[in-house]
């Protein structure tokens, strides 16, 4: 029986500080931990859960996050290291990670509780700045579990990209940049980018997908998890961004070399009972409905 929950809300929203104050009620109604970080000072019915950032990530068996996939993610982001399961209850648009609708979550969470959940590990991949050889903020881990961006932070023009596989050269293109993503994280940057969507199963693989390439040959592409990919910034001027997950930003130089690949980490993501992933593909994207219908 899980005993202690923590809980991550976008504040800004009131629909999902209706669903955060109905949780404390159930949390006091139930004998359950309730526990929410420092974030939420200020919001009524909530300051008795409040707790400091050692306790909100160390006490939780369960994770909660209201809002949308953004918000499930820097959720996620905070547990990948204790693998604990968390749950999204979907205040956003997509919602392809954040499974359970408000309201509806609640006929769910009893059974949750109980141990009675499904639950949906996750692939987690990591990246590593290396400058001058070394590898840069070494204590940092960069993980990432929907995507990782390399893009020019400002003017509209190209990047020369240099990408080698596992020590080798694999291609040399200009573009807009270059996203690479986990199987959870196709549906989303990647997708809008022309790339595939990838069951988030798939544990084995990642996807290299470049944004408006200038060529017609540099297409998206799938590589086992177990390659190492490098990427070098062939010349330019500067200012360059990487981004994980669209939480974390790391100011790139043209002399960084920076390396992809796999992670020991994983999320555990609760499911819907009653969804899998490719209800939600039909829900979300309208498969099976004619057009005009």
């Amino acid at each position: 029986m899980i005993q202690t929950l923590a809980v991550k809300f976008r504040t800004d929203d009131e629909g999902a500080l209706a669903v955060a104050k109905e949780l404390s009620a159930f949390s006091k109604a139930n004998g359950i931990r309730l526990l929410f970080s420092e974030d939420a000072k200020g919001k009524a019915d909530l300051e008795n859960f409040i707790t400091d950032a050692d306790t909100f990530v160390s006490k939780p068996e369960l994770a909660i996050a209201i809002g949308g996939d953004g918000t499930f993610l820097h959720t996620a982001r905070i547990f990948a290291k204790r693998n604990i399961p968390v749950m999204g209850i979907n205040r956003g648009r997509l919602g392809f990670l954040t499974a359970f609708n408000p309201d509806e979550y609640m006929k769910y969470l009893p059974d949750i509780l109980s141990g009675n959940m499904v639950s949906s590990p996750r692939a987690v991949f990591s990246v590593s700045v290396l400058r001058n050889g070394k590898e840069e903020n070494k204590e940092e881990s960069f993980d990432f579990i929907n995507d990782a961006v390399l893009y020019r932070a400002s003017f509209a023009r190209i990047v020369p990209f240099v990408l080698e596989l596992d020590g080798e050269l694999l291609s040399k293109y200009t573009g807009d940049g270059l996203i690479v993503s986990t199987a959870t994280g196709s549906t989303a940057y990647s997708l809008s980018a022309g790339g595939p969507i990838l069951a988030p199963q798939l544990h084995d693989v990642f996807l290299l997908t470049p944004i408006c390439p200038h060529s017609l040959g540099m297409r998206p592409l799938v590589l086992p998890v177990s390659a190492v990919l490098k990427v070098r910034i062939e010349s330019g001027d500067g200012n360059l961004l990487l981004t994980m997950d669209g939480q974390q930003a790391i100011k790139i130089d043209e002399s960084d070399e920076i390396v992809f690949n796999g992670s020991d980490h994983k999320i555990n993501l609760v499911s819907h009972p009653e969804k899998n992933f490719y209800n939600i593909l039909r829900e979300k994207f309208s498969w099976g409905k004619l057009e005009g219908a």
